[in-house]
């Protein structure tokens, strides 16, 4: 029902509201400047879901913080990503917008304004709320992607047309492009915390897991959210076929890890399976 109510309102509701701001800014502001260039000292990074594009996104944090080494470099995420930034040391803050809660948008948006951003970088391709976010924090300057017919471009001062057919990362590099530069270090990085290790050791000892071959499978993709990702996903039968190949060829022990959202899932795969998977769906996060 919430994807359901979240599809329907960013479809319509929205997408009517960046028409209607659209185009009260072209009556009202006819002769503004859409590129006003300004000393970046507070940047805020928007990027509300996709977790693997968040952690592709590591390297244009760093490259932002090594080019703006005193700028006070925030982020707008969610619960779908948090996790892959939590302990980022190019981040001066995280903010965290709770999806389920509409009211959620209106604080945010009333504490971005009070920070007075000089940037604001919109990493999301099709979401129309994060444009929306984007125009009512009243940044100095906004950019974005234009995306064949999601229209949310029409919110930003600065545009980038996000092209298919390059990799995604390349294509979010764009966006800051003028700032940084091309990006050459592209290497990736994650952050552990010390108690996800002491967890992480506790469970092998408690599972008798320590001596074990480990294979954990993700079989989900994000489809409880997002549009379009189920088409994404690879087949139940498939994991379960992969996942007996590797216990009788390499005697390994099989964890299957995903949201709680994702159980069934998880479930459904191990009901295929010879041997058991120990299902760690709703139990953990990318931290542990």
């Amino acid at each position: 029902m919430i994807r359901i109510i979240w599809r329907f309102t960013d479809k319509y509701i929205l997408l009517g509201l960046i028409l209607l701001l659209a185009f009260w800014d072209k009556i009202s502001k006819p002769f503004c400047k859409s590129n006003i260039k300004s000393e970046y000292k507070k940047i805020l990074i928007i990027k509300l879901s996709a977790l693997g594009d968040t952690v592709m996104m590591v390297p244009i944090m760093r490259a932002l913080r090594n080019r703006l080494p005193d700028c006070k470099i925030s982020a707008l995420v969610t619960g779908l990503n948090e996790e892959a930034l939590r302990a980022c040391p190019y981040l001066n803050r995280i903010l965290i917008l709770n999806l389920r809660n509409p009211r959620a948008a209106i604080s945010v948006i009333i504490e971005l304004r009070k920070e007075k951003f000089d940037l604001i970088i919109d990493f999301e391709q099709r979401i129309k709320l994060s444009a929306l976010i984007a125009y009512f924090a009243g940044a100095k300057q906004t950019t974005g992607f234009v995306t064949k017919s999601y229209f949310r471009h029409y919110l930003y001062s600065n545009k980038i047309t996000h092209k298919k057919e390059l990799h995604e990362f390349k294509c979010m590099s764009e966006l800051v492009k003028d700032i940084t530069g091309e990006i050459c270090d592209t290497s990736l990085e994650f952050w552990i915390l010390e108690k996800d290790n002491k967890w992480a050791e506790d469970f092998l000892s408690i599972n008798n897991l320590i001596a074990k071959r480990l294979v954990v499978l993700h079989p989900g993709c994000g489809a409880v959210y997002l549009r379009g990702a189920r088409a994404r996903e690879w087949s139940k039968e498939y994991f379960a076929q992969l996942a007996t190949a590797l216990q009788d060829k390499y005697n390994a022990q099989i964890l299957i890890s995903g949201s709680r959202e994702e159980i069934g899932l998880a479930q459904e795969i191990s009901s295929q399976m010879k041997n058991k998977p120990l299902i760690l769906s709703g139990k953990v996060n990318i931290g542990r």
